[in-house]
């Protein structure tokens, strides 16, 4: 059975199965997309995310996950978030090694409005290098307004 696949002004027939194979073996990426908030962030990910069959992580789902299990970062975390205190980088990034070294992790995942600094994101590629053979996709979405 045959379907047909857009890609800009081209139309190409792609086979089921090759539809199939492409979207379960995901894109073997860290797919990260950065930019202002409003951009299209958010919804971009959840785009990618349904294409490839990748988990879209978000750093504040990881952060009440950890404090409704009660792990030790979420220990952690909880006080400073019931202040309105920032979470420091260092219980973050253990939240999202632990996330990302989730076996839905293995053939990719996306994140969206993380890394905001570059000290993260150069946490993330050591914590994405040792964890997997993934390499990060770093793709900036910026829009303006015109009237």
């Amino acid at each position: 059975m045959k379907g047909l696949s857009r890609k800009g002004s081209c139309v190409a027939a792609v086979t089921a199965d090759q539809h199939l194979t492409r979207r379960v073996s995901g894109l073997h990426r860290a797919v990260i997309l950065l930019g202002p908030p409003g951009a299209g962030k958010g919804t971009q990910a959840q785009r990618i995310a349904e294409r490839y069959l990748l988990p879209h992580l978000s750093t504040g789902d990881m952060l009440r996950d950890h404090i409704f299990r009660g792990t030790e970062l979420g220990r952690k975390a909880k006080p400073l978030m019931e202040r309105g205190d920032l979470v420091p980088d260092e219980i973050v990034l253990g939240m999202v090694e632990d996330r990302i070294s989730q076996p839905d992790c293995d053939n990719g995942f996306v994140f969206d409005g993380f890394p905001r600094t570059l000290a993260q994101a150069e946490d993330l590629e050591r914590i994405a290098s040792s964890t997997s053979s993934i390499t990060p996709l770093f793709c900036t979405w910026w829009w303006t307004r015109t009237c």
